[in-house]
């Protein structure tokens, strides 16, 4: 038996990476290699992320010679994610969930080895940020509200490192932030989704308040991109002006496994 530990590297991360956040929970996944059948070593094991990229499990883990696939999942918080698996599929997901995935595959074990887990994000942020044109002044964004993708008919695959898309809206939830910006995590979507902007202004000159709007949006959200949204609003409507879509980068991603 190859006992497995985790230790604190001893030189600085990747150029553009950091250490996984001190205090957050991850859960460590060993498989043999191929195969998402049967847990190897103990696992699942929740960890704790340490100083310096330190990560902590909470049980040792123990294996014979062999070659295998090990996992890591996290929440991007101090909760242990207690996600469920079968056959590498995990059907339970939320809206609002910062879900992280990390991957070694094909990891022989016959001696003590460092293995870096780089998290990649699999949810989707979507940002908006909302200008008003020349017959709206004295703006504020009261509230903004998204229609949800449905989760029940969506998964996690494990050995991809990706969340399927929702193909339908389930109820309307209000968007964080503050000012003119609002933003939301969100599992994957297909099709069109409903926004609703409620605001107070002064339109054409006529004071109004709590005031509606809404739009359409024709956007796919694909598993680990970030959406920046422009949206315009003028008396009598609200429309999408750009959308700007990026990888959603993780600043704090780096952890590594010793063996």
């Amino acid at each position: 038996m190859h006992h497995l530990k985790f230790i604190t590297y001893n030189t600085p991360a990747t150029k553009g990476q950091s250490a996984f956040t001190t205090g957050n929970r991850s859960s460590i996944l060993v498989f043999e290699s191929e195969s998402l059948c049967q847990y190897f070593g103990g696992t699942p094991v929740f960890a704790t992320g340490g100083s310096e990229g330190e990560l902590v499990p909470q049980n040792s883990i123990s294996l014979v010679k062999g070659s295998y696939d090990i996992y890591s999942l996290s929440l991007n918080n101090s909760q242990n994610p207690s996600l469920v698996f079968e056959n590498g599929l995990c059907w339970e997901l939320e809206n609002g969930i910062d879900y992280l995935w990390a991957a070694q595959k094909n990891v022989m074990v016959n001696t003590d080895k460092v293995i870096v887990f780089n998290y990649k994000r699999l949810a989707c942020l979507v940002t908006f940020k909302v200008k008003a044109d020349t017959s709206i002044k004295n703006l504020v964004i009261r509230d903004m509200k998204l229609s949800a993708p449905k989760t029940d008919s969506i998964f996690l695959d494990l050995s991809q490192g990706k969340i399927s898309s929702s193909t339908t809206c389930g109820s309307l939830i209000s968007l964080g932030g503050s000012g003119n910006e609002r933003s939301a995590i969100i599992v994957p979507k297909e099709g069109s989704t409903y926004l609703e902007v409620e605001l107070d202004a002064t339109i054409n000159g006529l004071v109004v308040t709590e005031k509606k709007y809404s739009t359409v949006l024709d956007i796919e959200f694909i598993s680990g991109n970030s959406y920046e949204i422009e949206l315009e609003i003028d008396s009598s409507k609200i429309a999408a002006l750009t959308t700007t879509v990026s990888e959603w980068r993780l600043k704090n991603n780096l952890v590594i496994y010793a063996r």
